[in-house]
């Protein structure tokens, strides 16, 4: 089936826990300078399907659900040292240490609360575009895939609980516990797909489900201040999980970096310039976890810099000239209704 034409635009978010204050600090400078003064312009209306993991995840499912990134950059910042607490005193940090030798290292409660003071009781067929948000399904060791009901024969995710969604794709091993569903553990789609760009590239062209045609397809990806995760060759690999591994933080991080740069690299194979990515990789070093005010600033101050910079390419300007083309679900039963049209509690 294809319910799109002429040009087709994609928005795609990375994960990267805490780092994602940079991703939305970006989009929110973008919105800003778009908005003409218009307190309520959402970035998303520009883009015809967005996907996103972990933090990546739960920001394409707050702009999907009609709160706007400079919203969406408030509620994140105000909440990251609640989410990912630090401890500053010597009693605390051995507690974390033993905690996290037998579970996960955070409480799942404060983002829970986060993302609810965000997007509420809404399901995933009150959201006002498509959307793609990848989790891994721990009980079978299968990736998941959650999507909008874009399709007539993909509707079960449509009465899922956005917040449902945002949890699982956000369960970080050895960060935060399994998130339970229905359908098994759910765990952080990060561990196969960090950026799902060639995830909805696929989504977007492949005749089974939109059917676009691949020429016409425009991908936006922003990053999260990602580096490249590495052994060192000093220590061979003979540390062992504490000393190589980090308790398993580094070994999640690597995942994490190395399905971002698959998915890339295929993406940007298949696209060639019309793959545009928007990051600012390096030796930045901030880890998932952090989340000190030195940082948050850093983050933010890179983000608008870069953004303003992103406002002088050309290909970066043209996703904004774009609007959203109609956007139709499809219940169980075959009944179709526009997106952002059905009733709903918030």
């Amino acid at each position: 089936m294809n319910q799109l034409s002429g040009r087709v635009q994609a928005l795609v978010l990375s994960g990267g826990g805490t780092r994602g204050l940079y991703t939305i600090s970006l989009l929110a400078t973008l919105e800003n300078h778009y908005s003409n003064g218009d307190p309520d312009y959402n970035i998303a209306d520009h883009f015809d399907i967005i996907g996103g993991t972990s933090i990546g995840g739960i920001l394409a499912l707050g702009l999907a659900s009609g709160v706007n990134a400079r919203t969406l950059k408030k509620v994140l910042d105000s909440n990251r040292k609640d989410i990912f607490p630090q401890n500053l005193w010597l009693l605390g940090s051995a507690y974390r240490f033993f905690r996290q030798l037998f579970g996960s290292k955070f409480s799942p409660k404060p983002l829970k609360k986060a993302v609810y003071s965000a997007v509420g009781d809404l399901k995933i067929t009150d959201l006002h575009t498509r959307v793609l948000i990848p989790a891994l399904n721990g009980s079978t060791g299968a990736p998941k895939t959650f999507k909008t009901p874009h399709h007539p024969k993909f509707t079960r995710d449509g009465e899922r609980k956005v917040i449902d969604v945002a949890l699982a794709t956000s369960a970080a091993p050895t960060y935060f516990p399994p998130h339970k569903m229905e359908d098994g553990l759910m765990l952080d789609g990060g561990l196969w797909a960090n950026l799902p760009a060639f995830s909805i590239y696929h989504e977007l062209c492949n005749d089974r489900f939109l059917n676009v045609d691949p020429q016409k397809v425009h991908m936006l990806a922003v990053g999260t201040m990602g580096t490249d995760v590495a052994i060192q060759a000093k220590s061979s690999g003979s540390s062992g999980y504490i000393g190589s591994w980090g308790l398993g933080k580094k070994l999640t991080a690597m995942m994490m970096d190395t399905t971002e740069r698959w998915q890339t690299f295929m993406t940007q194979h298949n696209l060639g310039d019309r793959f545009v990515q928007l990051d600012d990789r390096g030796v930045h070093n901030i880890e998932l976890d952090d989340s000190n005010d030195k940082s948050a600033e850093y983050m933010q101050f890179q983000a608008a810099n870069n953004a303003q910079y992103a406002l002088g390419n050309q290909n970066v300007r043209a996703f904004f000239e774009h609007q959203r083309q109609k956007v139709t679900f499809y219940t169980a039963r075959g009944d179709e209704y526009e997106a952002g049209c059905k009733s709903s509690t918030k």
